[in-house]
């Protein structure tokens, strides 16, 4: 899964990396891993993992609440 943010300055995940930075930023989940990468600024790393709270979303997310 991928997520692209033209600017990631106020993404949860963007925005812990580059704090008040302006820039784009693409979220990669792949294989229970996410990455965090800024294009502009060349720069990637490792955000963390499903066994933490931040893997693939489940893909029916978006289905409302019965409540």
């Amino acid at each position: 899964m991928r997520v692209d943010r033209h600017d990631g300055q106020y993404d949860m995940f963007c925005g812990s990396v580059l704090p008040y930075t302006s820039t784009s930023c693409t979220l990669l989940m792949r294989e229970n891993k996410r990455y965090i990468i800024y294009p502009e600024k060349r720069m990637c790393c490792y955000c963390c993992d499903d066994i933490h709270g931040c893997g693939v979303p489940q893909r029916d997310f978006l289905k409302t609440s019965k409540y």
